[in-house]
Parts: structure tokens; sequence; C-alpha cells
């Protein structure tokens, strides 16, 4: 690690970035990536300690495909993975109590993903267009879930919502095509604007007497 290391001006004629160049260098500051590289491989460990990670700090990081995140961490920002096409894996630390705005979209290799007892609300778009994505578990934790949060999650077969969200929200199940089964439980009142549209494999569904409006 390159303790000191503040800025490094990488010349037109590197194509290729090893995985670990930069590791621990944690003050560095600013890097240029020449348009001739093809080829960068990444993984990240964020050290613990580090208790928030700014909204699109790995915004559009192609390359990552791993990241340790230490149980320190309390707070993730909005799109903070957005467009992490090749993440193959997250773990939610158990402290985060807010999956934020579009924090996940595009993650594309996503299968699967945890969410810890401690988060209490997902918002919009969370893991919208994570087409990869195969199942989620939610925990009883979560009292909403915003619109558009399972959007285009196309191969999503399996997902359950807990008892404490009393709204789906619109577009939450929009284009969810392998999505086969669904059960409204009681307590849920609203259904909105096309949260199950283009779910083109959902064969049943079953809404509770506590549904009042169905967008």
């Amino acid at each position: 690690g390159c303790y000191h290391l503040e800025w490094v001006c990488i010349p037109d004629s590197v194509t290729s970035i090893g995985e670990g160049a930069f590791s621990d260098c944690i003050n560095l500051e600013s890097i240029n990536i020449p348009s001739g590289v093809t080829t960068i491989k990444c993984s990240a460990v964020i050290p613990s300690g580090v208790t928030t990670i700014k909204g699109s700090a790995f915004y559009n990081c192609r390359s990552l495909e791993s990241i340790v995140m230490p149980d320190s961490v309390t707070s993730i920002g909005e799109g903070a993975f957005y467009g992490c096409i090749n993440l193959e894996s997250f773990n939610i630390p158990a402290g985060v109590t807010v999956i934020e705005h579009e924090v996940f979209r595009r993650c594309n290799s996503l299968t699967s993903i945890v969410i810890p007892g401690s988060v209490t609300s997902i918002k919009s778009n969370a893991f919208m267009e994570c087409e990869g994505l195969k199942s989620v578990f939610i925990p009883d934790s979560v009292i909403s879930v915003g619109n558009g949060a399972f959007y285009g999650c196309t191969n999503l077969e399996s997902i359950n919502i807990p008892a404490g969200v009393t709204i789906i929200e619109d577009c939450v199940f929009y284009n969810c095509n392998s999505l086969k089964s669904f059960t409204i439980h009681d307590g849920i009142t609203t259904i909105g604007q096309q949260a199950f549209s283009h779910c083109k494999s959902l064969r049943s569904i079953k809404i509770s007497d506590s549904v009042t409006s169905i967008g």
C-alpha cells in the first residue's frame, strides 16, 4: 500500500490494470484511466471503522466483482453501486437501516441478496434492473418498499413481503418476468399502479380482504 500516494497519471500506452494495483492507497484522491484501457480487475475491501459509503461511491464500476463490507458500516448512499454489472455478491452490514434509492440498480450479476433485520426501509428503484437476481428475503423489520424497487428484475422467482408493509407501491414488480405466484397478506391496503405489470409468468395472486385500493 502506497499510503502517501495522492494522485496518479497513467500514460495512454497502458491497456490493462491488474487486480489490486492500487490496493490500500488510502490517500489516493485522483487518478486518470486512459481510453485505451480495456481491462481492470477489481475487488475492494472496506476497512473496519468506516461507517458511511457515500452516494455514487462505486457508480458504474463495471469491473468490480466483489466487495467486503465491515460491520461498522451503517449507511450506504444513493446509487452507491449503480451499474456495477459484474458485482456477484454483497453483504449488507447488520447496522444498515435503509437501502437507499438506486443503490444496487443494474447490478446484473447479483443472483441473491439477504437483507439484515436492521433494515426498515427499501427505497425506490433500489434493485431496479438487477436482471440476475433470483431470490430476495426481506425481514419482518421492513415496513416500506419503494416504487420500482424490483422493477425489471426479469429472473426474480421468489420474494416475500413482510407483515409490516401496508402499501405495494407503483411498479414495484414491473417486468418481473419469472415471478409465478404472489400472496398479498392481511394488512396491505393499497396496490399501486402497474405494480405487477408485464409479469408474464405470473399465474396466481392472492389478494387479502384488507386491500381497499388497486391502482
